[in-house]
């Protein structure tokens, strides 16, 4: 399977460009490292006042967290080469503190300012959705509590978006090919630096196909049970399910 990026705040978590300081609990993240088994690229944020912090223990949740301010924290992905996808998979782990506020972003990946050029998880004057290329906007905000995002998407086919279950977009083709530059991947905002988030991410990571079920629930899986998520009770008893199928906040 051709998992292009894979970030966990249980590991790869820097103070400084040289990687050379793990950020602690409280102390600025400058380099955020993906894991073994995807592409090498760092997440990173040069300017000291616009890095996240490293949280060993976020909003009480038990779990660490990479977590912005809301003001104008963020972490880029960029790449040195193009690179396209006809199918993509997301899954992205994360807390929020307060309400979802009515225009911001969890991540982005675009090619210039609209919202129908790439992917991205935000909300835009009170609702909210997580979508590729096209986008809807009929869902309520979410409030505090930890979440699992979802988005899987075919190129002209419908993609799917959820959130801890529930439906945030269903909204017509994936259109064409995800964009074929090397525009990063933002996380905390919109990739044009706006439409900032107070939050904190756990786990983020993407691959270049649209993972099946069997593969869609292992990853669910796995990530559920590294941060506590509490969604797949009915694995264990072998009992099949469809992933992301127990509408939950977990505070």
């Amino acid at each position: 399977m051709p998992l292009i990026h894979r970030l966990s705040c249980n590991s790869g978590v820097w103070n400084n460009a040289a990687k050379t300081i793990p950020a602690t609990n409280g102390l600025a993240v400058a380099v955020w490292s993906p894991v073994a088994g995807s592409v090498t690229t760092d997440a990173t944020q040069t300017t000291a006042n616009k890095q996240p912090l490293y949280q060993s223990n976020y909003n009480a949740t038990g779990y660490p967290a990479i977590v912005s301010d809301g003001s104008n924290d963020a972490m880029t992905i960029a790449y040195s080469a193009p690179w396209q996808a006809t199918s993509v998979t997301i899954l992205c782990a994360f807390s929020l503190a307060a309400t979802w506020p009515a225009t911001a972003a969890l991540f982005t990946r675009q090619l210039n300012a609209n919202w129908d050029d790439g992917f991205w998880l935000g909300s835009y004057v009170g609702s909210m959705a997580g979508t590729i290329h096209s986008w809807s906007m009929n869902n309520p905000l979410l409030t505090a509590g930890r979440y699992l995002a979802m988005i899987r998407a075919t190129h002209g086919d419908y993609q799917i978006a959820t959130v801890n279950a529930r439906n945030y977009g269903l909204a017509g083709s994936a259109g064409a090919v995800i964009p074929v530059n090397t525009n990063p991947v933002t996380l905390f905002a919109r990739t044009n630096s706006d439409m900032f988030i107070a939050a904190g991410i756990h786990h983020f990571e993407y691959w270049n196909e649209n993972l099946g079920l069997s593969d869609l629930d292992a990853r669910s899986y796995a990530i559920s049970q590294e941060y506590g998520l509490g969604l797949y009770s009915t694995r264990a008893s072998g009992r099949p399910f469809h992933p992301l199928a127990t509408p939950q906040v977990i505070g």
